[in-house]
């Protein structure tokens, strides 16, 4: 390049030869700097991705894990094989705590054990902790395929209760029971009576936000 070219009109002597490789690395720099930070994000996009299908999957297996046992229940229900009921629900328990549902097949199991008072404990148990509005409340009248048993079984409950009156316990489970099978009327007094002790207080008064709410539905 001659000294003449250098003093053309419009060269510009930063973009001479010699500075032209320390252009190209730079660029070539950016670029690559670019690339790995592109593929930084789409290795976390597929750790999250990764993540959230395990999640998946474990809920599923969770899932059909739950099913297998209230399907065990509910053979045990349709024998009228209470002990096997409470016995396969205790087992579902102790396998999947977190679970919102088998805490409600448990109590119904020993309701028609005829233990309530236990079956009231688990009542209050689940009752605070279940998100009502979001989970809701579970009954077990799937489990009765003669509902004429569950009548029955609700029967001999409110003979215990009418020899008993002032049993809270007792009345918590017998308002549970007539809530499922739509007797409002008589599930709230058994509730209110079930409100006034205070180890069953707010399990009776959360199961009457429930009735609440069922009424209402069943009036529109």
């Amino acid at each position: 390049m001659t000294k003449s070219d250098r003093q053309r009109p419009g060269y510009n002597t930063q973009d001479s030869y010699t500075d032209q490789p320390e252009k190209i690395a730079g660029q070539k720099t950016r670029k690559a700097v670019e690339q790995a930070r592109k593929a930084a994000k789409e290795a976390q996009r597929s750790a999250r991705e990764a993540k959230e299908a395990a999640g998946q999957a474990k809920a599923a297996v969770e899932h059909v894990k739950v099913d297998r046992y209230l399907q065990d229940i509910a053979n045990a229900f349709s024998n009228q094989d209470y002990d096997g009921a409470v016995h396969k629900a205790t087992e579902a328990l102790s396998a999947e705590p977190q679970n919102m549902v088998l805490p409600f097949v448990y109590s119904q199991a020993l309701f028609a054990r005829q233990q309530y008072s236990k079956a009231a404990g688990v009542l209050r148990k689940v009752m605070a902790k279940v998100d009502v509005e979001q989970q809701g409340v579970f009954y077990s009248l799937g489990f009765y395929p003669d509902k004429t048993v569950l009548n029955r079984q609700i029967e001999i409950l409110t003979e215990a209760v009418s020899a008993d009156s002032d049993n809270a316990s007792l009345q918590l489970v017998l308002g549970y029971q007539l809530l499922g099978v739509g007797k409002y009327d008589q599930a709230l007094e058994a509730l209110k009576v079930a409100r006034k002790d205070y180890v069953n207080k707010e399990a009776a008064e959360v199961l009457m936000q429930v009735l609440e709410k069922a009424r209402q539905q069943s009036d529109q």
